[in-house]
């Protein structure tokens, strides 16, 4: 469930939280990526990147299911917020 690296246990959860009222899930995956973050979404949506600090790092408006580049972050930690007009979900995700 976690790993252990110089005495610092780290837990992952890929959801969050979920308000979708039984609509046509979000998918993200992989939840520790490179540069592209692939998502599969029920209609148009839009995504919010914040690091850990709750500063919106990146923003994307109007985004179709496919790939996500996330080359311009920094390694670490992040929440993925991520509005349709079905569904609101919010995913951590690891960048390395």
């Amino acid at each position: 469930d976690g790993t252990v690296s110089e005495g610092v246990r780290v837990e992952v959860s890929t959801d969050v939280s979920v308000n979708n009222n039984g609509a046509k899930t979000i998918k993200v995956y992989p939840t520790v990526v490179n540069d592209m973050l692939m998502m599969e979404l029920p209609s148009r949506a839009n995504v919010d990147v914040f690091n850990m600090l709750g500063v919106r790092v990146k923003s994307i408006q109007s985004l179709e299911s496919g790939q996500v580049n996330l080359s311009d972050l920094n390694k670490g930690m992040y929440i993925l917020k991520v509005h349709t007009n079905e569904a609101a979900e919010s995913f951590r995700i690891i960048k390395q």
